[in-house]
């Protein structure tokens, strides 16, 4: 029965009863009867079964029919009766039975109040007790809710793993049937890292969905507090159908806050269109929320820290690999190899190194990249295409396949192409070319540490290239110091000028090689190395006049360098020297 209607119930029924009793009392000597005394009773029932509103209007009717009674008797409007048939009042029979009555109602009235006064009592403790015990329980669920999350935040340090338990928490505790993480900033970087009871189709449209400053989400990135949702059909950012395919309808958005910071939204989501929030509900997520936001925060720190950590461990790794070898190939192979353990990316790469005199990029160290790339990215000119223009820009370039700058043909479906330019004393050097994952964004400190690596890697270069030019310093003097004593060790002329070819190449390796000398005006092939058949080209001369190499070299007393003598039309053309392309006089 509705309260209202029995407080309406009880208040006639006392109201009946005051009624009654002021007639009683009248026949049982006015308001001079001692059983006036029984007016109390219905202003403690009514006191105690009534409303604050019908106790004070019962106790306002009854004053009013004890003042009208008085009024009454007083003025001899109606006298009361005292006596009956010369009897005194309590004396008569009829006088007795009104005060047996009224003794009765009494009885049964003060019965009845008490009776109603202990179940009044008996029934508001248990109603008290029972919301107790209800806002114990609730009280339970949200503490072990927060000991979720608290175990969580303690036991890892991974993001995924806390907002995956935290998400489970709050779900258990709210009874909702979806929730969702967002990362980022609501309005640039949107990650969706962790979802539970999404459709395909809304966890793609989530995801995908460019953020709007309409959307409760991005209110509650902006505000930093809890941001409710009377329904998702209108939902700004996503299409109805996808909602209503989802069967949700009520939506709140939970910041997850570190100190002034907002990290992400913690979004929960009800199928009952008529779902509302209670203050305790709104109060334990808030708390979840800072929980959550503090774990995520203590996680990023730690991730940044290890990553740091692994940073230097990788730059200490290439310059160890450069100290302990100086041979440039197998430098540019360990250096290449820790750049692409690096998280995010692919596994494939390689090292152009710059060629000053042609100004090309010439591959020089390369990891599982496919044959038609190798053979048509063997060089790269300056200037062209991403690795050229990085080389040329000595800043770093990093692009996806669809990028205009990138004039070479593509040789992957879909890639992020990071170059970074080899610096060593501050000349480029080279470019190192790296793939990332599709899937993942190439941050500011990954772009830094790629450079960095460049840096100790034309460090590397420029080591390995003054030990190789040393070396070679060295191994031309020790070749030298040989030659002389092989020159002066004989007499013989032939033997002589066949000691020297042996000994020079150890310092140009060669094919075939051959010392002319000589004769007034022509220049007689004295010695020969190489050649299938040297019997056949010893003794041949070559005449000095105008329009030979042979002319040109004793004219000037200076060396002549031929790449290609296919193209030079002072070559002359034997039988035994078709093989030859590069060419040295001196």
């Amino acid at each position: 029965v509705p309260a209202s209607l029995l407080s309406r119930a009880i208040l006639a029924i006392l109201v009946l009863d005051v009624t009654v009793m002021s007639v009683g009392f009248h026949y049982t000597g006015g308001v001079m009867s001692p059983y006036v005394y029984l007016y109390i009773l219905p202003i403690l029932m009514g006191g105690v079964l009534l409303s604050d509103r019908h106790a004070w209007l019962l106790a306002f009717l009854e004053g009013g029919q004890i003042t009208l009674l008085t009024a009454i008797e007083q003025r001899g409007l109606w006298l009361p009766t005292t006596t009956l048939g010369g009897h005194h009042v309590g004396q008569s029979p009829p006088i007795q039975v009104a005060e047996a009555i009224l003794a009765v109602w009494g009885m049964c009235g003060l019965t009845a109040f008490i009776y109603a006064y202990t179940a009044n009592r008996l029934h508001r403790q248990e109603r008290r007790l029972l919301a107790a015990n209800q806002a114990l329980q609730a009280r339970s669920r949200e503490m072990e809710a927060l000991n979720q999350v608290s175990d969580a935040v303690r036991e890892s340090l991974d993001p995924h793993e806390v907002m995956t338990r935290a998400l489970q928490a709050a779900l258990g505790v709210t009874g909702l049937d979806a929730g969702w993480f967002v990362l980022g900033d609501g309005h640039e970087v949107w990650e969706l890292p962790v979802a539970y009871g999404l459709t395909e189709a809304m966890l793609r449209a989530e995801r995908d969905t460019p953020p709007t400053s309409a959307c409760i989400c991005v209110r509650a990135f902006d505000t930093g507090q809890i941001q409710h949702a009377t329904t998702m059909l209108v939902c700004p950012r996503l299409a109805q159908e996808t909602i209503v395919e989802s069967g949700l309808r009520r939506h709140i958005s939970v910041p997850l806050k570190a100190g002034d910071q907002v990290l992400g939204v913690l979004n929960l989501a009800s199928s009952n269109p008529h779902r509302e929030f209670s203050p305790e509900e709104l109060r334990l997520l808030e708390v979840m929320g800072t929980q959550i936001g503090v774990a995520l925060a203590n996680a990023r720190l730690f991730q940044e820290t290890q990553q740091r950590a692994e940073e230097l461990e990788r730059l200490y790794r290439v310059a160890v690999a450069a100290s302990q070898s100086l041979d440039l190939e197998s430098v540019l192979e360990s250096a290449l190899d820790e750049a692409l353990s690096i998280p995010l990316l692919e596994g494939r790469g390689g090292i152009f190194l710059l060629d000053e005199e042609e100004k090309v990029l010439r591959l020089a160290a390369r990891r599982n990249l496919p044959p038609d790339f190798l053979a048509q990215e063997e060089t790269v000119p300056l200037g062209e295409c991403l690795c050229g223009l990085a080389a040329q820009s000595r800043e770093s370039c990093i692009a996806r396949g669809d990028d205009p700058r990138h004039t070479r043909p593509c040789h992957f479906p879909a890639w992020t192409h990071i170059n970074v330019p080899i610096l060593g004393h501050n000349q480029v050097l080279g470019v190192l070319f790296v793939y990332a994952r599709p899937e993942h964004p190439v941050t500011p400190q990954e772009q830094r540490l790629l450079e960095t690596l460049g840096q100790q890697i034309g460090l590397a270069v420029v080591n390995a290239r003054l030990y190789a030019a040393e070396q070679e310093r060295r191994r031309v003097a020790e070749t030298l110091r040989q030659m002389a004593g092989l020159v002066s060790s004989s007499l013989a002329l032939e033997e002589v000028l066949d000691l020297a070819l042996i000994a020079l190449r150890q310092i140009v390796p060669y094919t075939t090689a051959s010392i002319f000398l000589r004769e007034d005006d022509t220049m007689v092939l004295t010695a020969a190395r190489g050649f299938e058949e040297p019997e056949r080209v010893l003794g041949r001369r070559i005449s000095l006049e105008e329009g030979t190499l042979s002319a040109d070299i004793v004219r000037d007393k200076a060396p002549i360098l031929l790449d290609d003598v296919r193209r030079d039309p002072r070559w002359l053309v034997w039988e035994e020297t078709a093989h030859v392309r590069a060419w040295l006089g001196v």
